[in-house]
């Protein structure tokens, strides 16, 4: 059992920082209008947990702001962005003359599922990619549709901006199966509903030997100590009520629920945050946040390989070289 109550007294006389620093943040109203799906014909099934849409479109004003509630997970592109470009490297999906190329992932398909904001699809699409975003806030979509669209970056010829859809996972998976070279679902995991079903989903995206490119947190005391306690609470890094512990989910849980559809394991590595610097770290430890990288097998039917015999290391983070990652 944690004990709640000295844990907190220990964490706060450790960083001895007041909550009262936080600051408002002025709203405003966005009006864009996308594309959406008719709806699931599944079983009835949905991973969409109304509470966590609701929460995450209230913040829909804040995705863009750098220095806001969103930070770290601006941040977090630093070692997601090349996690995406150097694994999709890594298994052959990228032609040898584009790899040093500014727009190594040029015509490949990726969905970024829970996209939010658009924080992580607009840097894939300026690296080439044809990205799908969706989320199943509208607020959400209608924010990323806009920033897109004032993106001068975008603007390039044989650049493409990201697709915006206001849709669940189930629906994408019914409308486009196996249709992704690549499917990113980061720090999206622990907020929805019926995870089993949503990885599933996440699968059926995906080509034969396509990438699936997750990050997400481990249910460890470790991560209710500092993505919880610390990081909503004390330091007010997030909103309180961000994150609800019992659905953070361990590497092995979740490895072994993606290896019932046949996938296999190329990557498995911790992510440490510093809030002073507002940086991001490859580190070995896993017990609070971490990265996986999974691929489909070639063939459906084929038996997933040994998950131990391909791994590789985590890719740098932006302006790093390989040796400044932690080996795995």
């Amino acid at each position: 059992m944690l004990n709640v109550s000295k844990l907190c007294a220990a964490f706060s006389e450790q960083v001895g920082i007041s909550v009262s620093r936080l600051k408002p943040v002025h709203k405003r109203r966005i009006h864009v209008q996308t594309a959406s799906f008719s709806g699931y014909a599944g079983a009835g099934e949905s991973t969409v947990n109304p509470d966590e849409v609701a929460k995450f479109s209230r913040l829909a004003a804040l995705w863009w702001d750098e220095t806001g509630e969103v930070r770290p997970l601006h941040a977090m592109n630093e070692l997601r962005v090349p996690l995406v470009r150097d694994g999709l490297v890594g298994t052959g999906a990228v032609p040898p003359p584009l790899r040093r190329s500014a727009r190594p992932l040029a015509g490949l398909r990726v969905a970024d599922v829970g996209c939010g904001g658009g924080l992580l699809s607009e840097p894939l699409a300026r690296l080439g990619a044809h990205v799908t975003g969706i989320d199943a806030a509208e607020e959400n979509i209608q924010v990323a549709a806009l920033h897109a669209t004032e993106d001068r970056r975008l603007r390039s010829p044989g650049l493409r901006p990201p697709q915006y859809l206001c849709c669940t996972v189930e629906e994408l998976a019914q409308e486009q199966p196996r249709a992704f070279d690549a499917v990113v679902a980061s720090e999206v995991l622990e907020h929805v509903d019926n995870q089993p079903l949503f990885l599933d989903m996440c699968c059926q995206l995906l080509r034969p030997g396509g990438s699936l490119f997750l990050t997400t947190l481990n249910r460890s005391q470790c991560s209710w100590l500092a993505a919880i306690l610390a990081a909503e609470y004390l330091l007010r890094i997030l909103p309180v009520g961000t994150h609800d512990w019992n659905k953070f989910i361990p590497p092995a849980e979740l490895h072994s629920l993606l290896a019932a559809n046949g996938m296999s394991l190329r990557l498995q590595h911790g992510m440490r945050y510093n809030p002073v610097s507002s940086r991001w770290s490859w580190t070995s430890d896993c017990s609070v946040s971490y990265a996986m990288h999974l691929v489909a097998p070639e063939d459906p039917l084929d038996p997933p390989e040994d998950p131990l015999q391909d791994t590789e290391d985590p890719p740098p983070a932006s302006g790093e070289s390989p040796r400044g990652a932690a080996a795995a």
